[in-house]
């Protein structure tokens, strides 16, 4: 029944993506459960990404990957906020322990970066994403970056740069290569974006720590060839 439901999903949302996010939506707003389902502010692309901790069935798991992209793909761009910060939830709110500190102890001190380092307590997930949804989730983000402009993205790249330091600096190889991807494609598409406020200034410089932190584990003696 479940592999029936979500297939149907999956074919739903490629057709039908906002309509079937609003109708969960709606429902959810009713209730706190929906048929025994649990609909979570982020909504269904939500439901989604916590069934990718629980599923072990590799044909179960493309066919949800398929469903949040086509989700993605059509709603993303006019709800940004929302699907980056989901990305996010999924990819810093269980950093592997250390990480973030083992980073940061290279990285100068700055508000910026205790920012960075600042975990928020009532962002817990009731399961912990495991190392392959934190992947998909790093993935997911940077198909946001490469459908949106740097003038669309500007308001969000803090939060770019801390998925990108978080994955980079991941105890993960997988979790690592999307980590350094995503910091290659923030470089490119904002090498040239002026700040706002100092047009004479690009809007790259002042996250610069931040990303000479993330990069700096890739360089040590004990990183792995590839």
């Amino acid at each position: 029944m479940r592999k029936a439901a979500i297939s149907c999903l999956r074919q739903l949302a490629q057709r039908e993506a906002k309509e079937v996010c609003d109708l969960a939506s709606a429902l959810a707003s009713e209730g706190p459960t929906v048929e025994g389902l649990i609909i979570p502010e982020s909504g269904l692309p939500g439901v989604f990404f916590g069934l990718l901790d629980t599923e072990t069935d590799p044909g179960l798991i493309k066919d949800i990957h398929d469903t949040i992209i086509s989700m993605l793909q059509v709603l993303a761009i006019n709800q940004l906020p929302q699907w980056l910060g989901l990305c996010k939830d999924v990819l810093t709110v269980a950093s592997e322990p250390g990480e973030d500190q083992r980073a940061g102890l290279e990285a100068p001190e700055d508000d910026d970066q205790e920012h960075f380092h600042a975990e928020d307590e009532n962002q817990q997930r009731a399961v912990q994403p495991r190392w392959p949804t934190r992947v998909f989730a790093a993935e997911c983000a940077r198909r946001v970056l490469d459908t949106c402009t740097a003038k669309r993205l500007a308001s969000q790249l803090p939060d770019l740069i801390r998925m990108a330091f978080v994955a980079a600096t991941s105890d993960s190889d997988h979790l690592r290569l999307e980590g350094l991807k995503m910091l290659r494609e923030i470089i490119e598409k904002f090498s040239t974006e002026p700040e706002p406020e100092f047009p004479d200034h690009l809007l790259l410089v002042q996250f610069q720590a931040q990303v000479s932190a993330a990069l700096r584990p890739a360089f040590a003696v004990d990183t792995v060839p590839h």
